[in-house]
């Protein structure tokens, strides 16, 4: 059998024949390629179907060809992988922006689940202090996710983060 360019027109091809599939197919894998999670929605390729030239039964042509793509289901949407860029769980070549991006949301799940006492006895509140003594005239109260700016005159002003 030819080989088939995922950059050829759509319209050469005759629907339903195993030459369109193909060609829908390396077109699918070329623009999981060029995504740094080498992976996306379903939803996301069948929004672009017509413009990509794709069949309409795009989620049962992914899932025929299970040596190319992986398709899950999360809740209740469909995500597509590129099999021959994951090695198991993990991505064989990561993008440094896409590592980067992994790190901060590992440190604000941490952050979450860290209370305000661990946060002040971590270190914090020796900054606190500093802080303080810089501003002599103004009195801080640490609420339980915001600080109070007192008044002279007895009243406060909010100061939410």
């Amino acid at each position: 059998m030819n080989q088939v360019s995922p950059y050829s027109d759509a319209k050469g091809f005759m629907p339903f024949t195993k030459e369109a599939e193909k060609r829908a197919c390396g077109e699918v894998r070329e623009v999981l390629g060029l995504t740094m999670e080498k992976r996306t929605l379903v939803d996301h390729l069948t929004n672009f179907r017509k413009d990509f030239g794709l069949p309409n039964r795009l989620r049962a042509m992914l899932v025929r060809h299970l040596e190319m793509f992986y398709v899950s289901l999360e809740g209740l949407r469909n995500s597509l992988l590129l099999t021959e860029a994951y090695e198991g769980r993990e991505l064989l070549d990561k993008d440094q922006l896409l590592g980067a991006k992994e790190r901060l949301m590992e440190l604000v799940s941490k952050g979450k689940r860290m209370n305000f006492r661990d946060l002040w006895e971590s270190g914090i509140g020796k900054y606190w202090e500093e802080v303080i003594e810089e501003e002599e005239e103004n009195v801080y109260e640490i609420g339980e996710f915001w600080s109070v700016k007192k008044l002279e005159g007895g009243g406060s002003v909010d100061n939410s983060w």
